[in-house]
């Protein structure tokens, strides 16, 4: 269900879960210390890029599943309307076709248009200071 769908009593409850939930998450220090260093280095291969952005991905994964899984879990309960339970047992490929759905929501952007401007903005910075990677003959 797309954001601008839920009735406000709804929309309301997701925000007021995600604050109380989230908070955690936020305040840990371990969480905000990795990041995802898109660009790559001067002299860094494409694979030592590949690798070391895979790397932080996996860290950043292995830390919220582990250490926040059940608040991550009752935020997205809340939001599909369902047990924290019920989100754990469902395929992963469901969890994110429902969270993109929720995201991609045309009604959400243009009435925030600053965010929809903020999100383009990053992902085209992104691809242009990427910068140029080297093949790699291994």
């Amino acid at each position: 269900m797309k954001i601008s769908d839920m009735s406000a009593d709804h929309a309301t409850d997701v925000l007021a879960i995600a604050a109380i939930e989230l908070e955690p998450i936020l305040n840990d220090e371990k969480v905000m210390a990795l990041s995802l260093d898109i660009k790559a280095g001067e002299t860094e291969t494409q694979m030592d890029y590949g690798l070391r952005v895979a790397k932080s991905f996996l860290n950043a994964t292995l830390l919220l599943t582990r250490t926040y899984r059940a608040n991550i879990y009752r935020v997205l309960a809340e939001m599909f309307q369902c047990s924290a339970e019920e989100v754990g047992k469902k395929p992963l490929k469901d969890i994110i076709g429902q969270i993109k759905e929720s995201l991609d929501d045309e009604v959400m952007l243009g009435f925030f248009p600053s965010l929809g401007r903020r999100a383009r903005k990053a992902s085209s910075d992104a691809s242009r200071n990427a910068g140029p990677l080297k093949r790699t003959t291994r």
